[in-house]
């Protein structure tokens, strides 16, 4: 009203603050993080002056083409792009149960998005995918919920400004012209070019890579790293397996020769001649070695678990 009463548009006001913040994300990828009231200032003509660049996002090309795929499938209520934007937010999550990942968009498109563009609330919807792609254990890049926080405080002040205008049916338009700009011919031909300059450095240092790399194989300067995954579930159980199999082998030993002093006294006293009891003692310290052993190698083997 204060605006207005200074003769101030709030439509034209509240149009190019949200189409300046848009552009800042989509083409520039380096926004204001708190655009609220205290943060801008209307100059004359109904001109927006950004105060306060405290808090500032950035957005490189990558995650730049991430948001405008995710806002696109937003606005088109895909939710087949929308997934794959989640997706590729972190390279490093686990594998994610897509078709799963499909039905939770699919119920949250029906639940948000099925009003009509005009009553979606931007910044709300980036909160409810960030949510849900949380759930999954997908890490949401720090720029992003920047973004969305962005957004949340911008519609807010639009609303205030112009209660008919809608953040995302600005959006609709900004967007689908930077696609275009992205799938243009001199996009294209940009990208080919570089992808020939790359593929040409390839060819021209690849001798020189080869004849190093035979070099070092040459003499012996060459170390190949392997990393098994779950090594220390394998080694375990390579221990567990030596450990039963030493077991196994002192008491197949300790067998043998038990046999073999029960032989040979059964022999002795079929003959009728006595017993030595040389014989009687090494059979007796027979015994207590083999037990002496089977004891240490228990108590080392429970050691190694230990550690």
């Amino acid at each position: 009203d204060e605006l207005e009463r200074l003769g101030f548009d709030n439509t034209i006001i509240a149009r190019r603050l949200a189409t300046s913040i848009l552009y800042q994300i989509l083409r520039d990828g380096f926004f204001h993080g708190d655009p609220h009231p205290g943060n801008i200032m209307v100059l004359e003509d109904n001109t927006i002056a950004f105060l306060d660049l405290g808090m500032i996002g950035q957005l490189n090309l990558h995650r730049k083409n991430q948001f405008l795929k995710m806002l696109m499938g937003i606005t088109l209520k895909d939710s087949k792009l929308i997934v794959q934007a989640i997706v590729e937010l972190d390279a490093m999550s686990e594998r994610i149960n897509m078709r799963k990942l499909e039905k939770d968009i699919d119920r949250l498109r029906d639940q948000v998005l099925s009003v009509p563009l005009s009553q979606i609330k931007i910044g709300e919807v980036f909160n409810e995918v960030f949510d849900l792609a949380f759930s999954y254990n997908i890490m949401i890049p720090g720029e992003f919920t920047m973004l969305a926080k962005s957004l949340i405080t911008l519609e807010g002040l639009v609303e205030k400004l112009d209660p008919d205008l809608n953040v995302l049916e600005i959006a609709e338009p900004i967007a689908g012209k930077l696609i275009f700009t992205l799938i243009s011919p001199e996009k294209i031909g940009k990208e080919i070019l570089g992808g020939v300059l790359d593929y040409g450095n390839l060819v021209r240092e690849f001798p020189t890579a080869l004849l190093s790399f035979l070099d070092k194989l040459e003499h012996d300067d060459f170390i190949m790293q392997f990393k098994l995954k779950d090594a220390d579930r394998y080694v375990q159980k390579l221990d567990s397996a030596f450990s039963r199999l030493s077991i196994s082998i002192v008491l197949l030993s300790l067998s043998i020769v038990i046999a073999g002093i029960l032989v040979g006294l059964g022999l002795t006293d079929i003959s009728g001649a006595e017993i030595e009891p040389i014989i009687i003692s090494m059979f007796k310290g027979g015994l207590s070695l083999a037990g002496i052993i089977v004891v240490v190698l228990i108590i080392s083997i429970f050691r190694s678990k230990r550690h």
